[in-house]
């Protein structure tokens, strides 16, 4: 919208010109929408000079509730025009501040940190290409499986949930196949495959990246079996953390919690990753005789909470697949 209004001809807006921004919401966006987009916005035109004076955000003009939102840019061409919009008016209808907006310094002072430090991509242990070959074939593999997955995992989701589980899950695994395929991804150095994931996660899908950069960090000085299973407990304690889940509330805490509970001793073997693969698979299916207590599940009714939950069928689908992938010689 604000690259067709920035090459309108009939606007013809200049850089470094004044301008004031009217974001209208169309009757069906909600709030924490419009603040994001807000925040985008004024953005938007900071980063190519625009001197925005006032921005507006409202219900202006509605088309019932229609789930959208218009924006409208008023090139300032007088001083005159800004006194007149701040003029205290009873209009009921135009409720709006008096206020320049203003991205604060510490907005600015984040988005330069990030910018110039981002995450290392060259950190902690490094694998031997034979390994680096296994891990390679194990994330392929997963992905994969999840992508064939997909529509079980709708299906699934579609019960007692958005039924979107499997095409987001989808999204994230064509994203990390991608990057595979150009080589864009550390498999030798597990830190940095993990931190590389957990950024497409946040970019391409939303959630667990948390998750996934706490797996991260088990493998600062070493890779050996020890520090993959202490990973996969990394990611249950993030997930459990900020998540809220607990084992036996229906999610995908089930499964890893009965994988990484499965293995007791400090250099699991493939005996013991296939143990703890069983169990996940088995805490997974019994999910279906269980009460959600948390996400959109937890809100559904009992009733139609019959089938397995789609985030832990999830889970033991990639450890089967990654289990198959590192063992199958």
């Amino acid at each position: 919208l604000l690259e067709k209004l920035e090459g309108s001809q009939k606007l013809n807006l200049q850089k470094g010109e004044k301008l004031v921004v009217l974001l209208n919401n169309l009757g069906g966006t909600s709030q924490i929408e419009l603040n994001i987009l807000s925040g985008e916005i004024c953005s938007w035109l900071y980063k190519r000079n625009y001197r925005l004076q006032r921005f507006y955000s409202e219900n202006v003009m509605t088309s019932l509730n229609s789930h959208g939102i218009s924006i409208t840019i008023l090139r300032l061409v007088s001083d005159d025009w800004l006194r007149y919009l701040d003029a205290v008016t009873d209009a009921p209808a135009w409720r709006m501040t008096h206020l320049p907006p203003k991205l604060s310094s510490n907005a600015n002072e984040i988005r330069s940190t990030v910018t110039k430090q981002g995450i290392d991509k060259y950190v902690g242990a490094t694998l031997s290409r034979e390994n680096a070959k296994l891990v390679e074939a194990a994330i392929k593999k997963a992905c994969i499986a999840i992508h064939e997955a997909a529509d079980l995992l709708n299906a699934l989701d579609g019960s007692a949930g958005d039924g979107d589980c499997g095409n987001t899950l989808k999204i994230g695994a064509n994203k990390i196949l991608k990057c595979l395929d150009e080589e864009k991804l550390r498999c030798d150095m597990p830190q940095s495959l993990f931190n590389e994931i957990s950024q497409i996660f946040e970019n391409e899908v939303g959630g667990t990246a948390g998750a996934v950069n706490s797996a991260a960090q088990a493998f600062i000085e070493s890779a050996t079996a020890k520090e993959w299973h202490v990973a996969l407990k990394n990611g249950l304690e993030a997930i459990m953390k900020y998540g809220q889940a607990k084992p036996g509330s229906r999610s995908m805490v089930d499964p890893l919690h009965a994988a990484v509970t499965a293995i007791s001793c400090d250099n699991p073997e493939k005996v013991q990753w296939e143990n703890a693969v069983k169990q996940a698979e088995k805490s997974a299916e019994e999910t279906s005789n269980m009460i959600a207590q948390v996400g959109r599940a937890s809100y559904t009714s009992a009733l139609v909470q019959k089938e397995p939950d789609a985030g832990a069928i999830a889970v033991s689908i990639w450890l089967r697949a990654v289990y198959e992938a590192v063992y199958s010689k």
